[in-house]
């Protein structure tokens, strides 16, 4: 971690951002937003300078940002940032212990006949949902996948390269995917110009899964969310399917 420069004023970091240490990642876009807000609230708590970053300054930041209802895990990240850049030591916040949720067979079920009816985006997610159950990939994975990534796409042994997560140059790797993972990408790419599996993004995706969450009546319940599902495909991955746990920590 770079060291602090008690002197410099912490607006500058937001200079520096573009360096060729921070391009080549991935999310280079939300954690220079994170930045740019969590110095927007040191700046307005009256501290322009590194050394003026005090424990109790620090504090209530953090105190304002869960004021603003961002979760620990959202708090963590700009803390986590601002540590990595060398801005100030701002601890994070305890995350509460919840109850692990999974999208249950009869939950999967209920989103069936829901997701329809909200025009393309619920069609779009329904097939995210029952995609990432059947693949166990990252939401911010199956977010990219284009038709070039995928392999024997119509055989009987269909492969998917998936794109490295962290860093552009990070290593790609080919998976076999099941046969109803190659059916619904199949479907999707029906249209001759379609390139990307799930071409909406992030945002609309994410809203329409709180109208989802509603319906399921999980809306009070903190683990519900997309990157969750991941955890409905180990259990697809064990408890259907069969494969040793071993396998499946090595899978996902």
């Amino acid at each position: 971690m770079p060291s602090i420069n008690e002197e410099r004023t912490i607006a500058r970091y937001l200079d520096d951002y573009d360096s060729a240490r921070w391009r080549t990642i991935l999310s280079s876009n939300t954690q220079y937003a994170q930045i740019r807000r969590a110095i927007e609230t040191l700046e307005a708590l009256g501290a322009t300078l590194a050394k003026e970053v005090t424990p109790e300054v620090a504090g209530k930041a953090v105190a304002a940002w869960q004021a603003e209802g961002l979760s620990p895990r959202s708090i963590n990240y700009r803390c986590s940032v601002l540590r990595q850049l060398g801005v100030a030591e701002i601890k994070g916040v305890r995350r509460p212990r919840h109850q692990k949720w999974w999208l249950r067979p009869e939950d999967r079920a209920e989103l069936h006949p829901f997701l329809p009816t909200k025009g393309r985006f619920g069609a779009e997610l329904l097939d995210l949902i029952e995609w990432t159950c059947l693949t166990g990939l990252r939401i911010e994975e199956s977010l990219r996948v284009e038709r070039r990534h995928f392999m024997g796409l119509a055989s009987s042994e269909p492969c998917l390269t998936i794109p490295g997560t962290k860093t552009e140059n990070a290593g790609n790797v080919t998976l076999r995917i099941s046969l109803d993972a190659s059916a619904i990408a199949t479907r999707r790419f029906a249209p001759a110009s379609s390139q990307k599996l799930f071409p909406s993004g992030y945002m609309a995706l994410h809203k329409l899964w709180q109208q989802a969450r509603a319906h399921l009546g999980v809306s009070d319940v903190p683990t519900a969310t997309l990157r969750s599902l991941r955890r409905t495909a180990a259990r697809h991955l064990h408890v259907e399917l069969g494969m040793p746990l071993d396998v499946v920590r090595d899978y996902l």
